[in-house]
C-alpha cells in the first residue's frame, strides 16, 4: 500500500488529497503504522458488523491538508 501511496503523491501531491484505504480488523499493527506515518492526520475506523475477526474498515488520511 505504501507503494501506491508513495507513487500517487509524487505526481499529485503538489494538490490536496484524501486517500480512504479499506483495512481489514486483523490488519498488522507494523503495517498500519507504516502507513499512517505517511500522513499528517488519519483516522481509523472499524465497523462492528460481522463476529469478531472478520470485520472491515476504512482509513481516512489527509495529503497537503489537516483536518483539525
Amino acid at each position: 500500500m505504501s507503494e501506491v501511496i508513495n507513487t500517487t503523491t509524487g505526481v499529485l501531491g503538489s494538490h490536496k488529497l484524501l486517500f480512504a484505504v479499506q483495512v481489514y480488523e486483523t490488519v498488522e499493527p507494523d503495517s498500519l503504522a507504516e502507513l499512517t506515518t505517511q500522513f499528517p492526520w488519519w483516522e481509523l475506523k472499524v465497523y462492528d458488523i460481522n463476529a469478531a475477526g472478520q470485520n472491515h474498515g476504512l482509513l481516512l488520511a489527509s495529503w497537503g491538508w489537516s483536518a483539525a
